[in-house]
């Protein structure tokens, strides 16, 4: 069952900013972005290019970011099994960057997102137009935090998100 309009905020197609540089960057609405990806001065997780985007990148006059964060804590009030899908517009193979799933309104650090969370995927070496998926199940009704984790170096690193899909009751 797809609850993506349900329960998780401005998940794309398109995506919304909260502020925006009128050119390629913004801040995203309704997702935590932390500072250090907001390197494209002060803007950061939000791109525009012919479509809005979820987007991470460092290098090309940008710094490098070590444990970047765009995450949403959501109250997902049903026990079992969900699944997130995310659809990727371009990403490169360089740095680490990570899809997770937590229990609870904190999210992990890069150095634990195996160890911490629900289920994670690590997909610095998907392709751009692929659908990533991870798969979570909670015991009880309660929050889970999702989004992307990402260190990345200074030599030209990103990754961008077409849209985010959420389903309840997902079985293989």
């Amino acid at each position: 069952m797809d609850l993506t309009t349900k329960y998780l905020l401005n998940a794309g197609n398109p995506f919304y900013y909260d502020t925006w540089d009128g050119g390629r960057w913004g801040n995203l609405a309704d997702w935590t972005t932390t500072d250090n990806v907001k390197n494209a001065g002060g803007y950061g997780g939000y791109e525009v290019k012919n479509h809005s985007m979820i987007a991470m990148e460092s290098g090309w006059g940008k710094p490098s970011i070590t444990n970047g964060k765009i995450y949403q804590s959501l109250y997902l009030p049903y026990s079992g099994k969900w699944r997130m899908t995310v659809n990727m517009n371009d990403l490169n193979d360089q740095g680490r960057k990570y899809i997770v799933a937590a229990l609870g309104q904190n999210f992990p650090d890069i150095e634990h997102a195996e160890d911490q969370s629900l289920a994670y995927y690590e997909f610095s070496s998907n392709h751009g137009g692929d659908n990533i998926s991870i798969t979570f199940s909670i015991d009880t009704p309660g929050y889970v935090t999702l989004g992307f984790l990402a260190s990345m170096t200074d030599n030209g690193s990103f990754y961008e998100v077409n849209y985010l899909k959420l389903e309840y009751n997902y079985s293989n």
